[in-house]
């Protein structure tokens, strides 16, 4: 055998020798693997994924008229979490505000009732044809809470009560500020009415009335 091949022979084999430990290393990534699957963020809504035995939900509350409604509502759904509710009605809270502002029918139609779901349509395409943006900026959430509610059937409404911090700019077609200040935090304090057939499937609650 030539000293050439030799020569080849050797090299051959320690490059073998180098990719074998290479391989044993890293592994084998050939670059083409798909990535690791990343948990899903489950989104929150209104429905507990696990039963709140009476006891535990009452006595979170001290009114009694509340108690006796939340008792009414388990009586249809014994799932129903009183924290988890005010959880989901807080992000629902969040959700709503921001599609307003992004003039986002599409989302707010999913989430409210027919008669408030006309009122915010009306209003953003009023803001729409004066040229007009607005910009809203949540500041802080204080902890929501239960102030009110009834059943009719198996139809219940439930008040929230949220006591919040917020910016509100609005903009003429310019771009120029008209009303508001980036500066001016509002402390606002807002009822908010969901409702939800207890009987239906669905679990979501959708937002019916507003005031303050």
């Amino acid at each position: 055998m030539s000293s050439d091949l030799i020569s080849i022979f050797i090299f051959a084999v320690i490059t073998g020798f180098l990719i074998f430990r290479l391989y044993s290393v890293l592994g084998q990534r050939t670059g083409f693997e798909p990535p690791k699957e990343q948990p899903v963020e489950k989104p929150e809504n209104f429905k507990p994924q696990s039963e709140v035995t009476l006891e535990e939900d009452t006595d979170k509350l001290s009114n009694p008229a509340l108690k006796r409604l939340v008792k009414s509502i388990k009586s249809h759904d014994p799932t129903f979490d009183v924290d988890e509710f005010l959880k989901g009605a807080t992000r629902a809270f969040e959700i709503i505000l921001k599609a307003f502002a992004g003039d986002d029918v599409k989302t707010l139609k999913n989430l409210l009732g027919s008669v408030i779901y006309k009122e915010f349509e009306t209003t953003i395409k009023e803001r729409q044809e004066q040229g007009e943006t607005l910009e809203t900026t949540l500041i802080k959430i204080e902890s929501p809470r239960l102030v009110e509610g009834r059943i009719r059937g198996s139809v219940a409404e439930v008040t929230v009560e949220f006591q919040t911090e917020q910016i509100h700019i609005i903009r003429d077609k310019k771009g120029n500020i008209i009303d508001g200040h980036p500066k001016q935090i509002e402390q606002l304090i807002d009822l908010w009415t969901f409702k939800r057939d207890l009987t239906q499937r669905n679990p979501n609650w959708i937002l019916i009335k507003t005031s303050t």
